[in-house]
């Protein structure tokens, strides 16, 4: 699967509009924890290695098909799809992955509120670093819907209103605070705009 995402403030006048009309569908608490190697390997070619709540996954950047605000990753959520990805003989991931030199950089506990709306799903975090984004999601099955799923979600925020100004991810808000060197290396290699 594909995922196409826009990012966006996150208070109350925009967490108003996004829910009115829409259907919590659930929520939770994330804990995130982020790895790479020492030299940023993964994160330099825009792709995210993240245990979340004790279940490994990999969010692999599309460059290519980077349009406007919107972001697409496609995403790896089993063991077996991840460890082939790396190459690894996938006999216990979490083992292959801390030999491969890959530790963690990042922990970030969340408060995800997830709802339904129009066919999107609307994901509404707040960190424990005093930080929250909202994310307009559309799941797609190949690149060549990239560019509809873009328009669809750029039309649904300009019909209820949302500031679509550029919002930064909490990973990378949480680098942009907290590790600079860490966030500026992730700029040089292209993967972040300037926001």
């Amino acid at each position: 699967m594909i995922e196409v995402e826009q990012k966006f403030r996150l208070d109350a006048e925009q967490e108003q509009k996004l829910v009115e009309g829409a259907v919590l569908d659930h929520e939770k608490i994330n804990i995130d924890i982020y790895y790479d190697s020492e030299d940023l390997t993964l994160g330099k070619r825009d792709v995210w290695l993240r245990q979340r709540n004790g279940q490994w996954e990999l969010k692999i950047g599309r460059r290519g098909y980077r349009e406007g605000l919107a972001t697409t990753y496609e995403e790896l959520e089993d063991d077996t799809s991840i460890a082939e990805w790396f190459g690894f003989p996938g006999d216990n991931l979490t083992d292959e992955i801390r030999a491969a030199g890959y530790r963690p950089f990042v922990r970030i506990e969340k408060a995800r509120r997830s709802y339904l709306r129009d066919g999107f799903r609307l994901d509404l975090d707040h960190c424990d670093f005093d930080y929250a984004v909202a994310e307009i999601e559309l799941l797609i099955e190949s690149a060549d819907q990239q560019q509809e799923a873009n328009d669809r979600i750029a039309r649904f925020a300009a019909s209820i209103g949302l500031d679509a100004s550029p919002v930064r991810g909490k990973v990378v808000e949480y680098l942009h605070r907290y590790k600079p060197d860490h966030y500026r290396a992730l700029q040089e290699a292209g993967v972040l705009d300037e926001v």
